[in-house]
């Protein structure tokens, strides 16, 4: 299993503000030893899902959240998204998609 690098900043200072907003934007991420990663990028409240430029909104805030988020979890689903994405390259790579 890839060894990933957890930044997971954004969730500990949502967290340690007792989960009320922090700023405009949160993202917590996971990245390997090549420079590949994953990460999910709320408002600053924890809420919905964004693209890391903020520009498209995937999921709305009363469909996502990360409010509630122990470290574990946060890394958890970090791995599984880090793992899609690999699973896709892999694919594409074999089918020359």
């Amino acid at each position: 299993m890839t060894r990933l690098n957890y930044i997971l900043d954004g969730l500990r200072e949502l967290r340690a503000n007792n989960w009320q907003a922090v700023g405009n934007w949160i993202s917590i991420s996971a990245y390997d030893a090549e420079g590949r990663g994953v990460s999910i990028t709320t408002n600053g409240a924890g809420q919905g899902e964004f693209s890391d430029d903020y520009m498209q909104q995937y999921t709305g805030t009363c469909q996502f959240s990360i409010c509630g988020w122990s470290d574990q979890r946060a890394r958890r689903e970090l791995r599984r998204r880090y793992d899609e994405m690999i699973e896709r390259l892999r694919m594409k790579e074999e089918y020359n998609v």
